[in-house]
């Protein structure tokens, strides 16, 4: 009994310790669908290479603005969390697809107005991921970017918002990936978009396979033996 119960401790302790890394942190608020919600965190962990986790979800409130959720959600933060992306079904409509607030490493994101009016669930999910991977990239120090095939391209309306790209093109993820490291995220090298291990350079290397090798050491001669 003593056995498993120290053992049982030790599991908890592991697990204690993997909640308190640094983690990007995608929080619910409101009526949406927890296999929607799970898609957008596997889909921003994949595609950015970093620790994102979902936490429990919480019911949507009356509130007046998207900014109100932000500053609720933010007094909920724990010591962990890089930066919090809520995921919002307000009970009214409200206007903006999301806000943004940089001083408090936390964003929301409307999900309630970005449904589709056909509630096509794919064109619906490939919107929230889109969002999500813009808010992270904001919150975390990156600046809007020019190719439309990033997802931190600026769209003005829903149909440049379903054109875009969903992921970051090479400068904007190599960017961010080392600015999450600053902040002591780990990468997930599990993921195809895991940064590279550096290599020696070729110059290096052929410097290195040209360089001769040491001599092996000579067996001694045996001494020769006097004829009596």
């Amino acid at each position: 009994m003593k056995r498993v119960l120290l053992v049982g401790m030790s599991l908890f302790a592991a697990a204690w310790a993997r909640a308190a890394d640094p983690v990007i942190s995608l929080a619910v608020v409101g009526d949406l669908d927890p296999a929607m919600a799970e898609r957008v965190r596997a889909f921003a962990q994949e595609n950015l290479a970093l620790p994102v986790r979902l936490l429990d979800p919480r019911e949507a409130g009356p509130v007046s603005s998207l900014n109100e959720m932000g500053d609720a959600a933010a007094a909920e933060m724990s010591p962990e969390d890089v930066c919090l992306v809520v995921l919002a079904v307000p009970l009214a409509d409200l206007p903006n697809h999301g806000i943004r607030l940089p001083e408090k490493n936390v964003a929301v994101v409307n999900a309630r107005l970005l449904k589709p009016e056909g509630g096509d669930a794919e064109q619906y999910g490939r919107r929230l991921e889109r969002e999500v991977m813009m808010s992270i990239g904001l919150l975390m120090g990156l600046e809007i970017c020019p190719n439309p095939q990033c997802a931190m391209w600026m769209y003005s309306n829903d149909e440049e918002l379903d054109q875009k790209g969903r992921n970051y093109c090479p400068p904007c993820l190599d960017r961010i990936q080392n600015l999450a490291m600053e902040k002591g995220l780990k990468i997930v090298t599990e993921s195809p978009f895991a940064p590279i291990p550096d290599e020696p350079a070729p110059e290096e290397a052929a410097v290195e396979s040209a360089e001769p090798a040491a001599p092996a050491e000579a067996d001694e001669p045996e001494p020769i033996s006097e004829t009596p």
